[in-house]
């Protein structure tokens, strides 16, 4: 068997031991192709390497990965390496708790072991793309095709869905990857519409060919691609609307709600307040920082809201309630308990 093959089915070994506390030798034969008598070859060849693979005895056993003082190299996949940069570009971006030069130094060395085939794509991750806080709705490898494009200067083509469900291709001009309200989005220059859009991530789809020709680069709408893409998402028409009556003033609540609501004191201690977003379940947790009683405005046009409100209220409930260990059968209450 070639070399490469025996050093890829170690690294594909290592993360799977890395991804589970304890594995079968059967059961790691299964993933990895091979025969059990090769897994503990392989086993041996990580014990060599200064990685601490333990036998695990018993019905249950089987091999187990342990820490240990000496820490080997770490080993990431694609998607992992991206996930680690883009969280260090969070901190940098935050300047979460001091940690900006720390997460800086950590890119510049995840950057230098990286092989050379991922090292251009993981730069274009650590550099274009700009966060806000995390969320879910792309593929890494989205994110990290879309960062070379924009580091690349190459034009990108995709189908795309619109907020009011048409589908169709477009042809951009990438400049940036940002997550903006827990979404991802790109700033792209449209060549078909001659203007700057941005575009969710979660309803853009990559043909097999989509990389198009080199183009020049733009001058940036604004020096801060994430402030601009937030300004245009708060004049956008979500599709979930509600108003509620707060009992409480207008002033005070201006704090409390994102930039796109839009409150309107009805009287001293009362106020209309518009709120709008993707769904029900995003509306939910902003009234819940209203800190003030409120009501539907229409009850019946906002049954969902309304049943939404109703689940978090019972989840809710449902943890302050006491509870009992189901798995537990009390004692009779004519028995004597066994001392603490």
């Amino acid at each position: 068997m070639p070399a490469t093959a025996t050093s890829e089915r170690t690294l594909r070994l290592l993360t799977l031991l890395q991804a589970r506390p304890v594995w079968s030798g059967p059961e790691l034969a299964r993933r990895l192709e091979t025969t059990t008598r090769t897994v503990r070859t392989d086993i041996a060849r990580l014990r060599e390497l200064g990685y601490q693979v333990e036998g695990v005895s018993g019905v249950a056993g089987g091999y187990r990965l342990r820490s240990g003082e000496n820490v080997p190299p770490l080993l990431f996949t694609e998607n992992e390496a991206v996930a680690v940069l883009v969280g260090l570009r969070q901190m940098v971006n935050t300047s979460m708790a001091g940690m900006d030069e720390a997460a800086e130094t950590a890119i510049g060395k995840i950057l230098q072991l990286l092989p050379a085939r991922l090292r251009d794509q993981a730069k274009a991750v650590a550099t274009f793309i700009e966060t806000e806080a995390i969320g879910p709705g792309a593929d890494p490898e989205l994110i990290r095709t879309l960062a070379a494009a924009c580091q690349q200067h190459t034009r990108t083509r995709f189908d795309y869905q619109t907020h009011e469900g048409a589908t169709g291709r477009r042809e951009v001009e990438p400049y940036r990857v940002v997550n903006a309200r827990r979404r991802w989005y790109l700033l792209a220059w449209d060549t078909g519409r001659e203007d700057w859009r941005t575009f969710r991530l979660d309803r853009m789809i990559l043909p097999a060919f989509h990389a198009g020709p080199q183009f020049e680069p733009r001058p940036l709408p604004s020096p801060d691609p994430a402030a601009y893409i937030l300004a245009r998402l708060e004049r956008m028409p979500w599709p979930y609307q509600v108003q509620v009556i707060v009992n409480a003033r207008a002033v005070d609540l201006a704090e409390r709600l994102p930039p796109n609501a839009l409150i309107e004191p009805l009287d001293e201690h009362t106020s209309r307040v518009r709120l709008s977003a993707d769904s029900p379940a995003f509306l939910a947790p902003w009234l819940g920082r209203l800190e003030a009683d409120f009501h539907l405005a229409d009850p019946e046009r906002d049954a969902d809201l309304a049943q939404e409100l109703d689940q978090v209220r019972r989840r809710y409930a449902a943890a302050l309630a006491p509870t009992a260990p189901t798995h537990i059968n009390p004692l009779p209450a004519h028995e004597d308990r066994p001392p603490n």
